[in-house]
C-alpha cells in the first residue's frame, strides 16, 4: 500500500473533510426544506442582505469558463500540454485542474449539487473534446508513477511523444504496483488500487456515482507504454476515463485558488 501523503498533504484528511462536507450538504438541504415549508426552526431571511454575483468556484478552486476556444469557434481548441499550460498561465490561471478537482465538479453535477453557473462549467467539460489534467503518468515495468502538477513536460513533434526537459518539476509523486495490467488499452477503474482511485476521483470506487462505476461511459484508465511519461487528460466528450497516453493535444482549461478571484461571470 502506498503512502497516504501526496503533494504535501494528507490524503486521509482530505477524504475525511469530503465526508464531513457531504454530511453538511445533507443538513443544508434539510434546512432549506424547512424554510420552504415555513418550519419554526427556519432562520428568518435578512431582507437587507445584498445579493452577490456568483463565483465559478468549487471547493476553493476557480475554474476557467468556458474552456479555451479560438474567437468565434464553437468547439474547444486542441493544444499540446506545454502550450496549454503556457496559455492558461498567461491568462492569469495557475495550472490545469487536478483529476480529483475536475471529477469532483463532474460528480457534483451528477448528484445535482451544483449551482446553475457551476453546472454550466460541468456541462462544458463534458462537451466537445476531453481536457488536460494537472498530472502525468509514467510507467517502468510494474511500477506506475503519478506526478501532480508537472512542469517541463514538452511535446516532441518529430518523435510524436512527450519528454522531460532538464528543469522538469512537479508538486508530488506517488507510486503504485500495476502488475498484470497492459499499457495502451482501457482497463476498468475497479481493477486498480483504491488509493489510486481516490487520488484520481476523490472517492472510493463504491462511493462514485453509478454513471462512473458502470455502463458505456464507465471510468477506465489508459496506461502509457513502458519507459515513457505522458500528460494526463480526461476522456472525450461525456466519458469519465483518465487517459495517460496516445493524445498529443487536448482541450485547455485553467484553474486558480478561489481566494484570488473576486468576480462573477466568465473567468
Amino acid at each position: 500500500m502506498s503512502s497516504t501523503r501526496f503533494a504535501g498533504f494528507d490524503l486521509e484528511e482530505i477524504y475525511r473533510r469530503e465526508e464531513l462536507r457531504r454530511e453538511k450538504d445533507v443538513a443544508d438541504q434539510a434546512r432549506k426544506a424547512r424554510e420552504q415549508k415555513g418550519h419554526p426552526l427556519a432562520a428568518p431571511a435578512d431582507a437587507g442582505e445584498p445579493a452577490h454575483p456568483p463565483i465559478l468556484a468549487y471547493h476553493d478552486i476557480a475554474f476557467e469558463q468556458p474552456a479555451y476556444r479560438k474567437p468565434d469557434a464553437a468547439g474547444k481548441e486542441l493544444l499540446t500540454y506545454d502550450a496549454s499550460l503556457a496559455r492558461l498561465q498567461k491568462a492569469g490561471f495557475q495550472r490545469h485542474p487536478r483529476p480529483h478537482e475536475a471529477f469532483g465538479l463532474l460528480i457534483g453535477g451528477l448528484e445535482g449539487k451544483l449551482t446553475a453557473e457551476l453546472g454550466a462549467v460541468s456541462d462544458d467539460m463534458l462537451s466537445s473534446y476531453g481536457e488536460w489534467l494537472s498530472m502525468a503518468f509514467a510507467r517502468k515495468g510494474k511500477q506506475f508513477t503519478c506526478y501532480t502538477d508537472p512542469v517541463g513536460l514538452v511535446w516532441d513533434n518529430k518523435r510524436s511523444t512527450y519528454s522531460k526537459k532538464r528543469n522538469f518539476s512537479h508538486a508530488g509523486e506517488q507510486q503504485f504496483d500495476i502488475s498484470g495490467k497492459a499499457s495502451g488499452e482501457f482497463i476498468d477503474l475497479k481493477q486498480f488500487d483504491e488509493q489510486l482511485v481516490r487520488l484520481l476521483y476523490g472517492r472510493l470506487f463504491s462511493a462514485l456515482p453509478q454513471e462512473i462505476q458502470k455502463g458505456v461511459k464507465r471510468a477506465q484508465i489508459y496506461l502509457p507504454p513502458d519507459g515513457s511519461i505522458w500528460p494526463v487528460g480526461r476522456g472525450d466528450f461525456s466519458w469519465y476515463n483518465v487517459v495517460g497516453y496516445d493524445y498529443g493535444g487536448r482541450a485547455s482549461r485553467g484553474v486558480r485558488p478561489a481566494q484570488n478571484f473576486s468576480g462573477g461571470g466568465n473567468l
